[in-house]
Formats: C-alpha cells, sequence, structure tokens
C-alpha cells in the first residue's frame, strides 16, 4: 500500500505467481511499441463463488497517502461495482483505472467517471481503491457480475458538469456535481480522489478541499470551489466545461482567475485559451457556482384572467436586487436587498423578464412567459329533447377545453362523466345543467329543458296534431281540437305536477285561467278514450 509510485514488487522470473484478485501493472500491446487491441488466451479453471480481495493497509501518519492497492476483477465476466451483493467494508467507493491511451488515470464513484471510468470493470482488469484501516474487506460475490460487456475501461453514459484542460500532450478532467445526500467533507461514497499523471508533460485538474478531487459531490449550495490546474509545459491550454445544463439551477458559473483577476461566465464562454505556467502549484482558479435559484410559476387560471404570479427564489446568503418587467420592457416593480424571495402577483398572460444583480453573478435575466389559457365552451345534445319515461336519456358532451365536467339532471341526480346516460323516474320536464371546468376558477355551462312523457316520441310530433290549436292571452289559455275521441285535458307544470285537469266529453273548446299560474313552460296533454296521450308544449307568461 502507499501512494501510486511506491509499494510495486517486480517480478523475478516467469513462474512468478499472481494471487486471486491480485493487480498487476504491466506492458502489453500488440507489438513492443504498439497500443493497438490484441487478443490474451487464459488456460485453467475460472475463479467462481465468493472472492475477497488482497487488501492491507499501512499507517504512515498521511491518510491520503495510505491504504492504496492494486487489485483486479477475478471472475471471467465483467462485474458491477455498484451491485450491492458486493461487499465494502473499510474502503472508499470510489475506484481507479489506468488509461494508457490518455495517459491519466480514470475514477469512478457513485455514478460519475472521469477519462472514462465506469462502474463496470472488465474480466481481469485491474483497479485501485483505498482502504481506510487495517480491517478493509471486499468481497466479490458471483451475483455482483453483470451481462453488460465490459470493454476495459467502459466510459459511463451519465453527464454531469464536468472542467476539462488540454494542451498539445494530451488532457484531463474533473467532475462537480450537486447532490443532497453529499456533504460539504469527502464522502466515501461521493468523492473520489486526484491521481495525477505520471507524464509530467499532461495536464492534471482536480477541485481541492482539503485533498485534491477527480469526482466533488457537494448538496446543492452556492459555494467557491478552488481549482489547482497543473501542467509540465508552459504555454497555451484550452480550459473547457461541458454540460452547464446539469448545474440549470444555479444562478451562475464564474470561473476566477487568481493570476491575471478575470472572471469569466462560463455560460456565455465555455471554453477559454490561457497560458498556464509549469511552475504553478497552487489553485490559481476558483470556480463560483451562484446560489440556487428557483422561479415558482402559478399559471393564469382561466382566458384573460388577471391572477398569474411568478416566486423568485436564490437561496443565497448575501442579498440582490431585482427588477420585475413586462413585455414592452416596462418597470412594473423593483426590490433591493432582497434575501432569498420576491413576488409578484396579479399577472396578466404575457411575458416577463426578472432581472437580478448580485455582487457574485453581477446582472441576469429570466425570461419567464405565462399562457393566456384556452376558451372553455360547454355544450352537449341529445338525440331528441322529449323521451318516453321507460327511455334512457345518452348526453353528448361536445365541450371544449374543459378537463372536468358537472352534471346536474333536474331531478336531484348528478354526475361526473364525460359523457353520462339518466333514466328518469317521473314524467315532467327537467332543466339538464352541465358545468365544464379546467379548474375552480375557470368553468363555463350550459342548460338544456328535457321532457319526459308516457308513451310519447318526439316534440316535432307534438306539434303535428291535426286540428288542434292552443293560444294563450294575458291571463287565459286557450285549447280548440276537431278530434272527438279525447276524453280528458291534463296540464302539467316542469315538476311533473298537475295545475289543471277535467274530462273533456263533447266539448271540443276549453278556455282556462291561469292568472295564478307561474311563468313558465308547461306541458298540455289530451288522453284519448283507448288511453293514447298527445301532448304539446306551451309556454305561459301572464
Amino acid at each position: 500500500a502507499g501512494i501510486q509510485d511506491n509499494g510495486f514488487y517486480a517480478a523475478t522470473n516467469i513462474s512468478n505467481v499472481i494471487g486471486v484478485g491480485q493487480g498487476v501493472w504491466i506492458w502489453s500491446g500488440d507489438t513492443i511499441i504498439g497500443t493497438q487491441p490484441f487478443n490474451m488466451n487464459i488456460t485453467g479453471p475460472p475463479n467462481v463463488g465468493n472472492i475477497n480481495l488482497p487488501i492491507t493497509y499501512t499507517n504512515s501518519g498521511f491518510p491520503a497517502d495510505d491504504g492504496w492497492n492494486m487489485v483486479g476483477n477475478p471472475y471471467p465476466s465483467s462485474i458491477n461495482w455498484d451491485s450491492p451483493n458486493i461487499t465494502k467494508t473499510g474502503v472508499n467507493n470510489a475506484i481507479y483505472i489506468w488509461n494508457p491511451d490518455l495517459e491519466q488515470f480514470a475514477s469512478y464513484v457513485g455514478g460519475f467517471g472521469t477519462n472514462g471510468g465506469s462502474n463496470v470493470i472488465a474480466s481481469s482488469q485491474a483497479f485501485w481503491l483505498q482502504a481506510t484501516n487495517t480491517a478493509a474487506v471486499v468481497t466479490m460475490r458471483e451475483s455482483s457480475k453483470t451481462s453488460v460487456t465490459g470493454a476495459f475501461i467502459r466510459a459511463v453514459t451519465t453527464t454531469p458538469f464536468k472542467i476539462k484542460v488540454q494542451n498539445g500532450f494530451g488532457q484531463d478532467e474533473a467532475i462537480i456535481n450537486f447532490d443532497n445526500n453529499a456533504t460539504n467533507g469527502f464522502d466515501a461514497a461521493y468523492d473520489a480522489l486526484k491521481i495525477p499523471s505520471q507524464n509530467p508533460n499532461l495536464p492534471t485538474v482536480a477541485s481541492v478541499m482539503v485533498d485534491d478531487y477527480s469526482i466533488n459531490q457537494f448538496p446543492s449550495q452556492e459555494i467557491n470551489i478552488p481549482i489547482r490546474i497543473l501542467t509540465g509545459v508552459t504555454g497555451m491550454h484550452t480550459i473547457s466545461v461541458e454540460n452547464i445544463e446539469s448545474l440549470t439551477n444555479s444562478s451562475c458559473l464564474i470561473l476566477e482567475d487568481l493570476y491575471t483577476g478575470i472572471n469569466y461566465n462560463l455560460s456565455l464562454t465555455p471554453s477559454l485559451n490561457l497560458q498556464l505556467y509549469d511552475t504553478t502549484t497552487l489553485a490559481r482558479f476558483i470556480l463560483h457556482i451562484g446560489a440556487p435559484k428557483d422561479i415558482e410559476i402559478t399559471e393564469i387560471s382561466c382566458i384573460n384572467n388577471q391572477d398569474g404570479k411568478l416566486v423568485f427564489t436564490k437561496n443565497s446568503t448575501s442579498p440582490f436586487d431585482i427588477i420585475w418587467k413586462d413585455a414592452n420592457a416596462t418597470v412594473l416593480a423593483t426590490k433591493t436587498n432582497v434575501f432569498i424571495t420576491d413576488t409578484l402577483s396579479n399577472l396578466l398572460s404575457g411575458t416577463y423578464y426578472i432581472e437580478t444583480t448580485d455582487n457574485l453573478c453581477g446582472n441576469a435575466i429570466d425570461t419567464v412567459i405565462l399562457a393566456n389559457p384556452l376558451p372553455i365552451t360547454a355544450t352537449f345534445s341529445t338525440i331528441k329533447d322529449t323521451f318516453d319515461i321507460t327511455e334512457t336519456v345518452v348526453f353528448t358532451n361536445a365541450s371544449l377545453n374543459a378537463v372536468d365536467y358537472s352534471w346536474d339532471f333536474g331531478d336531484g341526480n348528478t354526475s361526473s362523466q364525460a359523457n353520462p346516460s339518466h333514466t328518469y323516474a317521473q314524467i315532467g320536464d327537467y332543466l339538464v345543467s352541465l358545468i365544464s371546468s379546467q379548474n375552480s376558477n375557470c368553468q363555463a355551462s350550459n342548460q338544456q329543458l328535457i321532457t319526459i312523457t308516457d308513451n310519447v316520441t318526439s316534440v316535432g310530433e307534438y306539434n303535428t296534431i291535426k286540428d288542434l290549436k292552443i293560444w294563450t292571452q294575458p291571463n287565459l289559455l286557450y285549447i280548440q281540437f276537431k278530434d272527438a275521441n279525447y276524453k280528458e285535458l291534463e296540464i302539467r307544470d316542469l315538476l311533473g305536477k298537475i295545475v289543471f285537469s277535467k274530462p273533456i266529453s263533447n266539448n271540443n273548446q276549453h278556455t282556462i285561467k291561469t292568472s295564478k299560474w307561474s311563468n313558465s313552460i308547461y306541458l298540455v296533454t289530451l288522453i284519448k278514450t283507448n288511453g293514447e296521450r298527445e301532448v304539446q308544449k306551451v309556454i305561459i307568461s301572464n
């Protein structure tokens, strides 16, 4: 155990035994100087069952240098380092694999990898891990194998924020990620220490939080992270960042150059060409990650309503100034020295600009659009407007831009279905109501009169009763007919209540006083001697 360039033991002869799970660092290639892929034949029985990797720990008093072990995947299959079936006791979760193409160490921890690092470790792949005490144990199990083919240095597909540095000899990268399960200190499950390349010409980049990290995870916050970039060659280097969108809730991303005093907004300039020096040993840069921000939007509840709301939140320890503007850049509100949250309410639909200024991020503008909801139309239909009491009425809903429906069938029964059906228990006229809504503040309504009678078909037939005349004058209703087969006259209100009834005998003209009747629609029913009924509507307006 020890730092990367100490603790190796050279082979003494070709008969030296490589222990199960022991890592070996060798030169290999298709030729003595080539590094093209080649096949290697391995003979003998495969390793099976539970295997404890050979791990040691020597305490030299320097925790960052102690406990480093190079081990290997002992199985003739790829393994998943994140498998819960691998026992890891007294070790950090990060693994490190030498990438000969980049001449850099690949690192992997907690779902993220640099320089090609991955959770899938190929069969026979050697890798570094760090023990933290003398009781360290790593036990591989058959169930930790994976069906994913593990090529040597298999890159992960996650896209965290990366900072890269490149010169004419090669490149290096580091990861910074927000995970609310992590802390600001070293987390064995989330952080990976930096192991620099052995090639002195290559650049190295690391975040510096006591130790140097290749993968550094924090809870979401406003934070300033020192960035150490070292190189063995003085000259122009390219510093770039990738996947800024993974930090989109941050209010800004500024790279401060302590040597030149220049601040670079990485959201606007994600790639920089800077002169770096081989004499630099300290962290020359500071990555300023602005406070997490959030814009909570309460949309307009209904077309043309003025009830939209925007809440801007920035979880910063320092205040900020804010200016709210509409689409015409008209200032709607301003406030200085705001801590955490500011709100703008009673908004119409449209575009709004939120301009904030603070000491770290400077001036920033966010754009928010409040959409105007589509108008609601409430409408429905039935195949006819008069039904026999034995029939079921089917309602066809043709409402537009609604999501909820409330029906009142006029007889005390209701429904929330889009297209309900209903059977009435009594004859009469029923006013059916439909309320179509988008939400509790946005709705439209419609009504339709449905008539339920005995042994009739449609109102169209009522209006074609031969030789029947009905007309009104103030406080009077006149009924005249020629058919001698009628035996009874009956008039009902909308609730089906009989308001007038009398035998007809041979009298074919009737005058009825209506002065005490309510202004409404009534059904005039003529009942024949054979029991058949003929019905016609009449409107009384005294």
